[in-house]
């Protein structure tokens, strides 16, 4: 690929690492340094995050302390639920259309798929929901809106009425219950080192 819309990093076990994080944060501090800007940034403890981060001059990273994530970090307050439903709503879009066009539903989404339905899903998690979550963590965050930080499929859109069609094709599943599937799943694991 010559181009993504994405920064796009691999490795064999499929994790982040600390040589990974720590070049996204050299592209950040980069970023902000050209946009005059100085931010914060709140991380997690996980073990590919680098302790020491003072080559940074335009990024202060604040770490969460441990077991405080759930009650405190946004993504988890919403925003990744957030992004889910929405990263899920084009996948069955997708599907839909396939069905309507006499495809097989039982279609693969190859990476560069996943990294554009990933991308758009993204620019779809609303400033609303954004704030919101932010409020929900203690961050004390204006509103601006009284938008629900949990509802990101639009209402009104057709998509219920492809969701409820594409549905019966077997046990019909709501999709709230589709969207977070996989809500139980670890989100990494630790090192032997943690």
């Amino acid at each position: 690929m010559k181009k993504l819309p994405v920064k796009y990093h691999a490795n064999k076990k499929a994790w982040m690492t600390t040589d990974i994080f720590t070049a996204f944060l050299s592209s950040l501090d980069a970023s902000m340094g050209a946009q005059g800007r100085k931010i914060l940034l709140f991380v997690d403890n996980c073990a590919a995050h680098p302790k020491d981060t003072t080559f940074l001059r335009n990024v202060k990273v604040v770490q969460y302390p441990a077991n405080c994530t759930s009650v405190l970090q946004p993504l988890d307050l919403g925003i990744i639920k957030s992004f889910k439903q929405l990263y899920r709503k084009r996948l069955m879009q997708t599907a839909v259309c396939a069905l309507d066009a006499g495809k097989d539903v039982n279609m693969k989404i190859d990476v560069l798929q996943a990294i554009h339905f990933t991308v758009a899903a993204w620019r779809h998690v609303s400033q609303p929901t954004v704030l919101n979550c932010f409020h929900k963590g203690g961050y004390g965050c204006e509103l601006r809106t009284e938008a629900d930080s949990n509802v990101s499929v639009d209402e009104h859109d057709g998509f219920h009425e492809d969701w409820n069609r594409f549905g019966a094709v077997k046990d019909v599943v709501k999709f709230g219950d589709y969207a977070a599937v996989d809500s139980e799943l670890a989100k990494y694991m630790r090192s032997r080192h943690d």
